[in-house]
């Protein structure tokens, strides 16, 4: 099953590291990284967990260190307000959708 979610909306956010600024130019940098032919054709993943496994500074959170992966970004789309993705989930991603005990996404990539 394959549902479009937004990712983050534009503007400026705290985060451990500094302050965040996603402008329409800073995401359109973003989802050209992606627009590789590894990407559209499957040979690059991202995949989507539940906390954030893939992180070292979150390894000291039990919570955080669960691998299973519940869906992967197909694709990527900037709309009005702000970046959308596109997730092929997987049996386990889609039972979470369906119970609605997965509610939002917590993007993590890095600052420039």
């Amino acid at each position: 099953m394959k549902t479009w979610i937004q990712l983050s909306p534009f503007g400026q956010f705290y985060h451990r590291l500094g302050k965040q600024y996603l402008s329409q130019e800073t995401l359109k940098a973003c989802v050209k990284k992606t627009q590789t032919w590894r990407f559209r054709f499957g040979f690059t993943k991202i995949p989507i967990y539940i906390g954030h496994p893939d992180d070292a500074y979150f390894q000291q959170f039990p919570e955080h260190m669960n691998m299973t992966v519940y869906g992967y970004v197909r694709r990527f789309c900037i709309k009005d307000n702000g970046l959308w993705i596109q997730v092929d989930w997987t049996e386990s991603g889609r039972e979470l959708m369906d119970n609605g005990r997965y509610r939002y996404v917590s993007p993590r990539w890095e600052m420039e």
